[in-house]
C-alpha cells in the first residue's frame, strides 16, 4: 500500500531536524508525528528538555518551535503494509536540497532509527551539494519506535547528543 509523508514541521529559526523514515499508520491517521501511544519520541523530548510537550498537535508544534526542532521524514513516499520500517519498499526521498536551502539555520540532523539513517545515507546524502554536506552534522539515534526494545534510559542517553549539539550552536 502506498504511504506518503506528512508535511514538515519547521520554523525559519529551526536548528535541528529530526528525521524518521515514514509515518506509521497511527500517525498518518492523526496527521501528526509519533502518535503511536508506545512510541517514545515525545517522552524523550520531555525528558531532554525538562518540559511537557503537550498532547495536542498545536501544543507539540509550539514545543518544537520553542526548542528549535524541525520534524520530517526521509521518505516522501513508499510502499508499505503496516507501520514497520522493515516492510518499506520502493522508497522515494523528500527533496532535501530545496528544503535545506529554504532553512539555512538547520545545521544538525538527527536520524531516528537505523532505517532512517540507511535511507538518508543512500538516497539523500549523495544528492546534496558539498556546501550542504559541509554545513550539516548527522547523528544516528536509536529508534523511538516500540519495535526497538532497547531500554528507555539507553535511548535517552543516546538522544542527549541533540541537546548538547543545540547548546553548542
Amino acid at each position: 500500500m502506498a504511504k506518503y509523508a506528512l508535511p514538515a514541521i519547521v520554523q525559519p529559526t529551526s536548528q535541528l531536524l529530526i528525521l524518521g523514515t515514514l509515518p506509521g499508520d497511527q500517525s498518518l491517521a492523526a496527521q501528526f508525528y509519533y502518535m503511536h501511544p508506545r512510541n517514545q519520541f515525545w517522552r524523550i523530548m520531555q525528558a531532554l528538555f525538562e518540559a511537557e510537550p503537550g498532547t495536542t498537535s498545536a501544543e507539540r508544534t509550539d514545543f518544537l518551535a520553542r526548542h528549535g526542532i524541525a520534524l520530517w521524514d526521509v521518505l516522501h513516499a513508499a510502499e508499505r503494509d503496516g507501520s514497520l520500517d522493515t516492510a518499506i519498499t520502493q522508497p522515494i526521498p523528500n527533496d532535501f536540497a530545496t528544503f535545506l536551502g529554504n532553512y539555512p539555520t538547520i545545521r544538525t540532523i538527527g536520524l531516528n532509527g537505523i532505517k532512517a539513517q540507511q535511507l538518508f545515507e543512500r538516497l539523500v546524502w549523495p544528492t546534496l551539494s558539498a556546501e550542504l554536506q559541509a554545513r550539516l552534522t548527522l547523528h544516528a539515534l536509536p529508534s523511538t519506535s516500540p519495535a526497538n526494545t532497547q531500554a528507555f534510559a539507553a535511548k535517552l542517553q543516546a538522544w542527549a547528543v541533540i541537546v548538547q549539539h543545540k547548546q553548542q550552536g
